[in-house]
């Protein structure tokens, strides 16, 4: 469910790859701009009026509760990528943060385990794909659903298959949380949006350059890179939320 919420509109995070790098992966950029420019009033007639509003009722420990939720929920897919990536010491590590969060951590919304000092991983099928050597194949922007490249696309399908909550619910109950996923974080990425916004010479391109480019230092495991994943519109560093709110 996270990964298909999260992707529900755009996703940007590094600094732009070498256009011709991007390019090279972008033959369907005419279908993909005009894409771009409906998720974008999607963006601006709905989600974000919808954000400035859930800001208004939710305090932000909250929505980082929530956040931690559907990152818990998501474990057991990452777990098993873990495995398929042959990493058995993330693949222990994931399980056992997914016992302890789930417990202690009251369903997820709390986080004792990296207090335990167990880290974070965020591995799905795509980037199993791309560890063994698949390649990206042409980047796609889709309606609602956002940026993907043929090998993720094929990857979250997969995602899908090994989501833990079809377990216990049916499709239809799901919509309304994946609902609540995507404005909280809308939400939280208010001011970074319209602030990339103004400063994009081509938006479009930033966001494709930005997501070729993390997809690519997810795959090769390049932490120093792949941290600032949760800077981007979706994702944040927890740990940096926290110290900001007890700064105030």
């Amino acid at each position: 469910m996270r990964r298909s919420a999260v992707l529900l509109l755009l996703l940007l995070s590094l600094p732009a790859l070498p256009a011709a790098a991007a390019t090279e992966n972008d033959p369907f950029e005419q279908v993909n701009r005009r894409v771009f420019d409906m998720n974008m009033r999607l963006d601006r007639w709905f989600l974000e009026p919808i954000g400035r509003g859930w800001n208004f009722v939710v305090p932000a420990p909250a929505q980082r509760a929530v956040e931690r939720f559907f990152y818990n929920l998501d474990t057991p897919t990452v777990f098993i990528n873990n495995v398929l990536q042959a990493k058995p010491r993330l693949a222990a590590v994931t399980l056992t943060r997914f016992a302890f969060n789930s417990t202690f951590g009251v369903l997820g919304f709390f986080d004792p385990a990296t207090e335990w000092g167990l880290e974070r991983s965020d591995e799905d099928f795509g980037q199993t794909l791309g560890y063994w050597g698949v390649p990206a194949g042409p980047f796609l922007l889709t309606p609602f659903f956002g940026p993907y490249t043929v090998r993720d696309g094929v990857g979250i399908s997969v995602d899908w298959a090994t989501a833990i909550y079809p377990l216990f619910t049916t499709t239809r109950w799901t919509i309304g949380p994946s609902i609540v996923e995507v404005v909280n974080w809308r939400a939280q990425s208010l001011d970074e949006i319209r602030n990339l916004r103004e400063s994009s010479v081509d938006f479009y391109a930033a966001l494709r350059n930005g997501y070729l480019q993390r997809r690519e230092a997810q795959i090769a495991d390049r932490r120093e890179t792949a941290a600032a994943d949760d800077e981007d519109l979706y994702f944040f560093d927890e740990d940096e939320d926290e110290d900001d709110a007890e700064g105030e």
